[in-house]
């Protein structure tokens, strides 16, 4: 085993250590309220968890949908090449 895995296995039980001390100390409930006809009665981590993923999964599709309209503008270009040259 070189160095390098063995400051990543040490920064990966680092951030793991951080995480479980975030959730142990965010157990208490919360009151969520949703637009005023829903309540919801969670631990704060399940719901920093829950918008945590609802973010990245926004970002993941806001990525997606921006490479589809580059690789989209890539083939038009392309066209636009091959029939220059032509």
């Amino acid at each position: 085993m070189n160095i390098t895995n063995i400051v990543k296995w040490l920064f990966r039980i680092l951030i793991f250590v951080l995480i479980l001390i975030l959730i142990i100390d965010n157990i208490q409930t919360v009151h969520f309220n949703i637009l005023g006809i829903y309540f919801l009665q969670v631990p704060l981590i399940v719901l920093v968890l829950i918008f945590f993923a609802l973010g990245v999964s926004i970002g993941l599709l806001m990525g997606f949908m921006n490479n589809m309209k580059l690789k989209s503008r890539i083939h038009q270009l392309e066209q636009v090449a091959t029939t220059t040259k032509n």
